[in-house]
Order: C-alpha cells, then sequence, then structure tokens
C-alpha cells in the first residue's frame, strides 16, 4: 500500500507536452518511465506521467520539511548534481534517454525516485532555496522542480517557462538573483530572475553555445561553443560579447607573443604593468597572431567546446577542454578528410583568466608529439570527445570526463598547461557526461548516460600513488538498469527506463567510439566531425576538393543521393566510403554497421522554433518562389532539394568536379559556413555574393535580402 500511495503523489512529478527530441529517435517517446533500476528499494517513488502544469508559480512552494542543499562549488549545470538532503547525500540525475530526474542516495545505492520531464533533460542545477532547475531541450523549456509535498525524496514539477530553441547549459551568477540559460540551436544566452524566472534579458551568440560559467565577480558569463573554434566573453552589465578565438600555438608563436609584448613595454625596462594593461596587450597580440599566416606551420582551429570549469585559486581560472583539429589544406587534395600527415585531433585544455577573458597563451600551444604519424600505443588514449569538467578545491585537480574512451581524466589545474600535467586517469561505464564534487566525502560521481550507471571515484590522496596513476578497481558503480526499449521488461519487472532500442544504443557506442582502428587510423570517431549529429563547421581537404561537414540530424530522408558530389545512393555506401577515407581497418561485424546506420537514420532534426508572424517571412517567401529568384526551382518540397547534381560555377581548384548535389535547405539558418568549400561565413552573405546559375538574389535590395534570409531561416 505505502508503495502505490508514493506512486500516486508523485505523479504530478513532470511539465507535460513534448515534441521531438534532438538525440536519437527513441522509440515509445509518449510511454512512462520505469523504475530507475533493479538497485532500487521499496520506497523507491516513480512518476509515470507527467501532467500539466497550468498558471503555476515558480517561486518555491513547500517550505516545510527539508530542502537538498547542494555541494560543490561553482554554480554550473551539469547530467549530475549532488546535494545533502536531510541525512543522506543524493545525486540529482538529468536521465536524458528516460526523459526523467532520477534522484539516487549515494551511499546505499538506492534509487529514491524517478520524476518524468516534458522533454529530455540536458542539466540540472540545484539552486540555493532548494529548487531544481532543469534544462528541457527539446521542450524548449527552463523547467523549476521542487520536493513533493507528501514525499520525502520525490519531486514535483513547480512550473515551466520557454527559452530559446534547445536550453542546454545552466549557471547562475554568485549573487543567486539571475540564472542563466545556454539554448544551442537558438545560440542564445538567457537570464532569468531566480526566484521568479521571469525573462530577464536575450543575448545572440555564436552557433552551438553549451556550457557556461559565471565569473567569481557576477559580471562575466563564459561560454562554451560545441564548433566554431571560439568562446564567448560576454560583460552581462552591457550586454557586449567578445569571441576569443582558441586557436593552436607553436612554441614559436609563444616566443613571439612575449617579444612583441615587451617591445611594447618599452623593451622591458619600465615597471610591471597592471593586470588591465597586460591583459588587452596579450589580447591583442593573439588577436593579431591569429590574423596573420603562420608560414609552414599553419594554425589549427578547435572544436568540441562542450564543458567548462571554474577555479577560485590560483588567481581564479576557467578551464575550457577542446580539441585541436587539422582538416587539412582545402586548397589541395588529400587521401581522406584532413592532410593525414598528423594526429587529426588532438587534446587541449584553454586555460582563460575569469577577470580579463584572456587565455593563458601557454594553455594553446599545440605539442611536438602530434607530428607523429599514425597511432602511438606506448602513450595513453587521448581524450578527444570532452563532456564535463569540473574543478576539485581541496586536490586543486581539474577532472574531465570523455566520450569514446569511456574515462574521466584528472589534470593539474595549477599548471598553465593542465593537458600536459595529466595526474591520473580511472575507466567508467560508457558515455560519461556528467561530473559532480563530494567536498565532505572527498569523492567524484560520474553520470554515464550509455550504460545509465553513476560511478563514484575516490579523490583522497593515497589513491594518486596507485601504479600508472590509476585505480580502476577502486571506483564504484551504481546501475541504473539498462532499460533498453527491445519489448521485453527490466529493473525486476518494471517497463524499460530508456527509450532507446538495443539497436540504437549499440548505433550510439559506435557513433562515439574514438581509438577504434576499424573506423578510423588516427582516433575519430563520427561524433568528431558530426558532434550531437550535427556538424563542426569545417571545411575538410579530401579527395575530390575542399568539403564542408553536413549536418546529420533531420537531413537524411528523403535527400539521397548523399555526399557533396551525390556519389552514395544510399547511408550504408557513405558510411562504408566514409571509414575508407579515413583509413579505418574495417571489420565492423553486419549487425554493428547496421546499428551504426539506424542511428545515424534516427538522429533527430534541431527543434523547430514557434512560427513567427513576421511579415518578413511572407515577403521572403514570395521572393523564394518567384521566377526571378529562381530558389524553389532546386529547394522546393519537403526535402528542400531536387536530390540532383547541378554546375553552379561554384568550382574552385582542387574540386575533381564541377557538378554537386543539391544541399537540402532545411535547418539552413544554423549550419554555416555555406558552399561546398564554406566560402560564405552567412546567409547573408551567401545572398548578397551570388548571382548565376544557382538562382539570383545579388539584385535584391537590402530590405528584400533581409526578408529572404527572414524565410530561409524559418525553413
Amino acid at each position: 500500500m505505502g508503495g502505490l500511495a508514493a506512486v500516486v503523489v508523485a505523479a504530478a512529478g513532470g511539465i507535460a507536452g513534448g515534441s521531438g527530441c534532438n538525440g536519437a529517435n527513441r522509440n515509445g517517446a509518449g510511454r512512462g518511465v520505469a523504475n530507475a533500476g533493479a538497485n532500487a528499494g521499496a520506497d523507491t517513488v516513480r512518476a509515470d506521467a507527467p501532467v500539466v502544469i497550468s498558471g503555476a508559480s515558480c517561486a518555491r512552494l513547500h517550505t516545510g520539511g527539508t530542502a537538498p542543499v547542494r555541494l560543490g562549488g561553482a554554480m554550473t549545470g551539469s547530467t549530475v548534481e549532488l546535494a545533502r538532503w536531510g541525512e543522506r547525500t543524493v545525486a540529482f540525475v538529468a536521465d536524458e534517454d528516460a526523459r526523467a530526474i532520477v534522484v539516487v542516495d549515494v551511499d546505499s545505492q538506492k534509487t529514491l525516485s524517478v520524476t518524468r520531464t516534458e522533454g529530455r533533460p540536458a542539466q540540472v542545477l540545484l539552486l540555493p532555496d532548494g529548487r531544481l532547475a532543469v534544462a528541457l531541450r527539446d521542450a524548449g523549456k527552463l523547467g523549476i522542480f521542487e520536493r513533493a509535498a507528501n514525499a520525502t525524496y520525490a519531486l514535483e514539477a513547480r512550473c515551466g517557462v520557454p527559452a530559446p530553441a534547445d536550453p542546454v547549459g545552466l549557471a547562475l551568477e554568485p549573487r543567486s538573483a539571475r540564472l542563466l540559460v545556454a539554448s544551442a540551436w537558438g545560440h542564445a544566452l538567457t537570464s532569468f530572475d531566480a526566484g521568479t524566472l521571469e525573462r530577464q534579458d536575450t543575448i545572440e551568440l555564436a552557433r552551438e553555445p553549451r556550457s557556461v560559467v559565471v565569473s567569481a565577480d557576477g559580471t562575466t558569463a563564459f561560454v562554451a561553443h560545441a564548433v566554431g573554434g571560439r568562446l564567448s566573453v560576454v560583460d552581462l552589465p552591457s550586454r557586449k560579447v567578445q569571441r576569443v578565438a582558441l586557436t593552436s600555438l607553436h612554441d614559436h608563436d609563444l616566443w613571439t607573443i612575449r617579444e612583441r609584448v615587451v617591445d611594447r613595454l618599452g623593451g622591458g625596462a619600465v615597471a610591471l604593468p597592471n593586470k588591465d594593461l597586460l591583459a588587452e596587450l596579450l589580447k591583442d597580440e593573439l588577436a593579431d597572431l591569429n590574423g596573420r599566416s603562420r608560414g609552414g606551420f599553419g594554425a589549427r582551429t578547435s572544436c568540441q567546446g562542450f564543458a567548462l570549469a571554474r577555479t577560485e585559486l590560483p588567481g581564479g581560472r576557467i578551464f575550457a577542454p577542446q580539441v585541436f583539429v587539422d582538416p587539412g589544406n582545402r586548397e589541395e587534395r588529400t587521401a581522406g578528410y584532413g592532410a593525414g600527415l598528423q594526429h587529426t585531433e588532438v587534446p587541449s585544455i584553454a586555460v582563460l583568466d575569469d577577470a580579463t577573458g584572456v587565455p593563458l597563451a601557454v594553455s594553446l600551444r599545440l605539442g611536438q608529439d602530434v607530428h607523429i604519424q599514425g597511432h602511438v600505443t606506448d602513450l595513453p588514449e587521448p581524450c578527444i570527445l570532452p563532456r564535463a569538467a569540473v574543478v576539485d578545491a581541496r586536490s586543486q585537480q581539474l577532472l574531465v570526463s570523455c566520450l569514446g574512451i569511456d574515462t574521466v581524466i584528472a589534470y593539474d589545474a595549477k599548471s598553465g598547461d593542465p593537458v600536459h600535467a595529466e595526474t591520473r586517469r580511472w575507466r567508467v561505464p560508457a558515455g560519461p557526461t556528467g561530473l559532480a564534487i563530494d567536498p565532505v566525502r572527498k569523492r567524484a560521481v560520474v553520470w554515464s548516460q550509455f550504460d545509465r550507471a553513476l560511478s563514484i571515484i575516490p579523490l583522497d590522496a593515497s589513491g594518486l600513488e596507485t601504479e600508472e596513476g590509476k585505480d580502476d578497481a577502486a571506483v564504484a558503480r551504481i546501475d541504473l538498469g539498462r532499460g533498453t526499449n527491445d519489448g521485453g521488461t527490466h529493473d525486476g519487472g518494471m517497463r524499460g527506463g530508456s527509450e532507446l532500442t538495443v539497436e540504437l544504443a549499440l548505433g550510439r557506442s559506435l557513433f562515439h567510439a574514438s581509438g577504434d582502428g576499424r573506423i578510423s587510423n588516427d582516433g575519430r570517431a563520427c561524433a568528431s566531425c558530426h558532434p550531437d549529429g550535427r556538424d563542426d563547421g569545417l571545411v575538410w581537404a579530401t579527395p575530390n576538393g575542399p568539403r564542408r561537414t553536413k549536418q546529420l540530424g533531420g537531413m537524411l530522408r528523403g535527400t539521397a543521393p548523399f555526399s557533396w558530389d551525390g556519389s552514395a545512393p544510399d547511408v550504408h555506401t557513405h558510411v562504408v566510403e566514409t571509414f575508407r577515407r579515413l583509413a579505418g581497418k574495417g571489420g565492423l561485424r553486419s549487425l554493428e554497421l547496421r546499428a551504426l546506420i539506424a542511428y545515424v537514420e534516427s538522429l533527430d532534426a534541431p527543434p523547430i522554433a514557434a512560427v513567427s508572424t513576421d511579415p518578413k517571412l511572407a515577403r521572403g517567401a514570395q521572393i523564394f518562389a518567384s521566377r526571378e529568384a529562381g530558389c524553389a526551382g532546386c529547394h522546393d518540397g519537403n526535402a528542400r532539394t531536387d536530390t540532383r547534381r547541378h554546375d553552379i560555377t561554384s568550382r574552385v581548384t582542387a574540386d575533381r568536379d564541377a557538378e554537386f548535389d543539391t544541399p537540402s535547405l532545411r535547418f539552413v539558418a544554423g549550419r554555416a559556413p555555406y558552399f561546398h568549400d564554406g566560402r560564405y561565413a552567412t546567409l547573408g552573405a551567401l545572398l548578397a555574393g551570388t548571382d548565376g546559375k544557382m538562382g539570383h538574389t545579388a539584385h535584391l535590395d537590402e530590405e528584400q535580402r533581409a526578408a529572404l534570409e527572414a524565410y530561409l531561416s524559418s525553413l
């Protein structure tokens, strides 16, 4: 009777609705989520279906009882959050596959409650008053949850407020007055009143913003971007956004910067400059260096900027795990994707001063080990898919979780070049997407989404003396149950918690498998070029000439043939050709290849924005369909492509052929740069610069182009 009553009490534990999703297309999206694991005790509270909450207040409602108190330092969101709740240490887990918030007792390893959510929870952040903020990606909302009135460890939804498309990252300013939300597809940073959730401001950012951290004084927000090679530094009072390049530097670049700064300071004959002046000088020199040619060395751009972490000491630092990428010389044809002479992608951790937003130049140093051809077997597996980061203030270690190799790596946070100051690493279950620190018990908790498991890593000093810096045996594991939707029952007869089929789960693991020689010879995974199933925004040197990476999610159905030259009639052919160009050894079993292809084909489109009433859209649609512009001739229909090859006079020197497959215009506004060689950085530049066989738009006046761009942005 008690268990049934608990379920009834928790039935209001979600916000109803839901639309498309932003990860894999999980079967059974409307089904109730099950008990989160076989380890769940009899006191587990389960919410089988979300309910609509209309006109609810976002303010804290239940003042009686014990509210959870957050453990840890900087107020930044994650897929796992630790708190002290009464006598228990609990983990709040954003279980994206199950569309649920799971509360787990870390010490007893019991699941305490499972609360359905309207959309896929990307991050959670516990507010100082005990309410839980949740970024709901495909629902396009920021949700607030609170302790249920009649259940000790259950949650219920307090409210949900709209946010720009695809809300992902959360952060709270130090005074706890403002809650910040980064929206990936909506490329925006939105601030809400942390008490009422009233929207205060929305600032436009570059593509694919992810994690957010706020400076110690609360005036600056740092935003990581999954693509684009930049980090946004946002001055919150003025709303000004500075895009800081995180391009690689060689040793000779560091010397150049040093010498030029010294020269500008008068040859070192003057007193040590103040911090602001030195920051401006360094910022100028870095910008100048990024704008100049590096001779034969070349600069690597960066990608995979999913995570950020902040520390108070020494001096207040922002850590930005990423990778340096060498896409090759687009003016040359190569044997595969990229130059093929070095490691194509190498780990990096940029370090920025949180008071000035200036990166430490040494943290952008590109090590000499990248010039070795092929695999280096005696080196540890590189972290080229970083997804979460956190600083342990006690030990001054930076912890980074890595997809693909399913590892958490610790670095010396005091180092100016952390990626070359690794201290130890731990193997964890597949798909580590979140990290949290328990400073009281000196441990880290990791959420691994693919295996639906929590790991507990001891961070005591004695553990640092283990052989080769590893002590995997000391890592405790809490399974929440695989819960894949294969039509059977799981978790002690309860319905499976995940919406993934077994096939899609296998395909997802293969998609993120870095270091699998069957797929590539340099460690790249599918997710290296297609983070989140989208695109890396890069133009790669290939055997056929320069080729911009195409988005996968929402772009495959009805758009065959594939590749820029239209040579692949189906996804299977294209995947096999991709492995060949990556110099993979092959050997995927047929069921693995089928699973990978099924996963790629299941990747859903980015969330569709609400229909706008802007009159420019109607005018833009008229121009698009007009004979004079000629856009609809090749980009009409649901797929927005005629699936044919055309010569639009866009061939460049390195191109083998002049004809190209017509790209779909689905979601075109979020897929810059444009053309097969990425020659146009924005849609506006494309419309102003093209007037030939690909339609006629250069003749349009500024108002007409703005209307056409608005219409294209709505597709």
